[in-house]
């Protein structure tokens, strides 16, 4: 386990998808996710894309 709770979710992202581009949801709405925060005690939702971030993309980054 690292240091930083970034690196292990990014080496999980990259193991399972290829690539590091995932996110904290800081914000969610809905009556499910209230229903969930008020019985559950949650630290934080991460949301895994399918897709690399096109600014990652490592012929894209050095466009000078």
């Amino acid at each position: 386990m690292s240091k930083y709770k970034s690196d292990d979710l990014d080496n999980v992202c990259g193991e399972m998808l290829g690539h590091t581009n995932w996110g904290y949801i800081e914000s969610y709405s809905g009556k499910q996710f209230e229903k969930l925060k008020k019985d559950h005690d949650i630290d934080c939702i991460v949301v895994f894309f399918k897709d690399p971030d096109p600014e990652d993309a490592p012929d894209q980054a050095y466009d000078w």
